[in-house]
């Protein structure tokens, strides 16, 4: 019998243990997740002011094969789908020349009625041979003498089969180069760019030209006047439930453009309201605000850069999921979780031995 640690409470990590459940192998024991911090859901921020949905993460579940929203299904919580506002206009380009109209295409999208912290908890819920553990910070991985993974975290040691890192790449690397130095250099060479995300709650009638937000948001191009990379209407953009007495908007600050790590949180509020002010004028000051940080937001993954799992003496499975394999939104760490299951389900079934 195999037991699998899995190292990380984001999508990612939560996906690949409803994943095994769901793969029912004989072969495994049970499942240990660790999660360093209070909640799960990792990038996945959602809160409520007076029954608005504030996102400071993502906000967007794409219809695409094999991804996200099959997982909503599969878990039940389609009932909470809900699409974007009807009415609402598409994305507004915001350059030196004033305001244009996006010419890219945009994809089939949908939130949850309550925030997209729905998701996470809901996949929680379902979890049946799991056994999560919060607030517990993995402190480093080692072998033991039967070349199983050691896995130390703050209050303890558990010895694994398998383990997932469903981290960051520096923090992979980190855990990692104790097992695989090779694989720790590698996964070395991904950096990461900050962002932050402010999201203000404005009175219905806080901005005089109300033609632009009647758009789900814009985005900022090369030689726009404004420091942030875009900004979005979360109440123009979808359809949620209830009245509208306010208007949810967010402002994005980080790549291409500037770091907000040096940033506090009220110099972050106020260079948002200078750049509101700037793009669509003068306005009342918002009722309320809440600052999200994400020091992990943007892997910068090299060309070309692969992740190899060498086969090494060992009868442990190293494996690793993430936004930086094959892109950084909900579906595809929903589908590269799945795809890791797999592997860690192959592996179980042949008995075999090495890492990969």
């Amino acid at each position: 019998m195999k037991q699998v640690a899995i190292v990380g409470g984001g999508i990612s990590g939560l996906s690949v243990a409803y994943a095994l459940e769901a793969l029912l192998v004989p072969e495994l024991s049970d499942i240990v997740l660790f999660e360093a911090s209070s909640e799960l859901g990792g990038v996945i921020q959602s809160d409520m002011w007076q029954g608005q949905v504030l996102e400071g993460g993502p906000d967007t579940l794409t219809d695409r094969p094999f991804g996200v929203l099959d997982l909503v299904h599969a878990i039940g919580l389609a009932h909470r789908l809900i699409g974007v506002r009807p009415g609402a206009q598409g994305t507004l380009v915001y350059g030196s020349d004033g305001w244009l109209k996006f010419s890219g295409q945009e994809a089939r999208a949908y939130t949850l009625a309550g925030g997209l912290a729905e998701l996470p908890h809901a996949v929680a819920s379902h979890l049946m041979r799991t056994r999560i553990l919060r607030q517990a910070r993995v402190q480093k991985l080692s072998w033991d003498t039967r070349g199983r993974v050691r896995v130390w975290w703050e209050r303890g040691v558990l010895t694994a089969d398998a383990v997932i890192l469903a981290v960051p790449a520096p923090i992979a690397a980190d855990l990692m180069r104790p097992l695989d130095p090779d694989r720790a250099r590698r996964l070395e060479q991904i950096l990461y760019q900050p962002r932050a995300v402010v999201t203000a709650v404005y009175p219905s009638h806080a901005f005089v030209d109300v033609r632009v937000y009647t758009h789900t948001g814009f985005m900022t191009i090369k030689g726009a006047p404004l420091a942030c990379s875009g900004a979005s209407w979360m109440t123009t953009k979808w359809n949620y439930p209830g009245a509208r007495d306010h208007v949810v908007l967010r402002t994005f600050w980080g790549p291409p453009g500037v770091d907000p790590s040096p940033w506090s949180d009220r110099e972050l509020i106020d260079r948002h309201e200078h750049d509101l002010t700037r793009a669509l004028g003068p306005h009342q000051p918002p009722e309320f605000v809440r600052v999200f940080r994400h020091p992990y937001a943007v892997p910068q993954v090299p060309s070309g850069w692969t992740d190899s799992q060498p086969r090494v003496p060992y009868s442990s499975y190293i494996g690793m999921v993430g936004p930086f394999f094959a892109g950084a939104g909900l579906s595809d760490c929903v589908h590269r979780a799945w795809q890791e299951a797999s592997r860690v389900t192959e592996w179980m079934t042949a008995s075999g031995t090495g890492i990969g």
